[in-house]
């Protein structure tokens, strides 16, 4: 099946992936979401790791029961989109999260995931578009250089956990997909809002003090 380049298993009570999987050296796109998919996600993705690494670039593996930690991404040189939320998935970010450049979609959201964002995390992911970590229990900052994600979209790091978000944060991208955006970044004083051209801003679920500070003033929409 080495011509196979979309494989669709979206909903069939699959439990377990085989190793013969990671020998589909054609396939660019696999969904297995919605399925009964269970143990370690570092595990499953080493059935993928044969020459299916090379080729694949959309991966879905969301609405499953997977857990452990966020497997080693680097492996898979093509791979552009992961769907990974409603998994049962915990632990940190590995530091070889962050080598990975090439992603452009990153779905993390409705885990168990803990601690910080790694060091050079932002710097690392040039071409992301959208990125969604909510509903896990991510803590400290995010980032300062966040603000310089040029392609980013749309992002979502609502966390009751997440607590300030250092400097100043000033996408230089086209304006960000309001409605999930900026949930849990902040609880500090004195942060600046510098969103030119943003036609609302939702803050909600954060642990915000102080003022609130300035706003667009062509803003329509304001969540706090």
């Amino acid at each position: 099946m080495s011509s196979l380049l979309y494989l669709d298993l979206t909903g069939n009570g699959i439990n377990g992936i085989p190793k013969s999987f990671g020998n589909l050296c054609g396939l660019k796109t696999l969904f297995l979401d919605s399925n009964n998919l269970t143990g370690q996600l570092p595990e499953l993705f080493l059935n993928l790791s044969g020459c299916t690494k090379n080729t694949l670039q959309v991966l879905r593996l969301n609405n499953n029961m997977l857990s452990g930690p966020l497997p080693d991404f680097t492996l898979f040189s093509s791979l552009r989109e992961v769907y990974l939320y409603e998994n049962r998935l915990n632990g940190s970010f590995p530091n070889s999260f962050a080598q990975h450049s090439d992603l452009a979609t990153l779905d993390l959201s409705r885990n168990q995931l803990v601690g910080s964002f790694p060091d050079g995390f932002s710097a690392i992911l040039t071409s992301i578009v959208s990125l969604d970590v909510s509903g896990n229990r991510l803590n400290g900052s995010l980032p300062e250089s966040f603000g310089q994600l040029s392609t980013l979209w749309d992002l979502d790091v609502s966390s009751k956990i997440l607590e300030a978000l250092t400097g100043f944060l000033h996408f230089n991208s086209k304006p960000l997909d309001w409605e999930p955006v900026n949930r849990g970044l902040i609880s500090q004083n004195g942060f600046k809002l510098n969103f030119s051209g943003y036609p609302g801003i939702d803050l909600n679920y954060n642990n915000l003090e102080g003022p609130i500070p300035p706003v667009p003033a062509n803003m329509t929409s304001l969540l706090l």
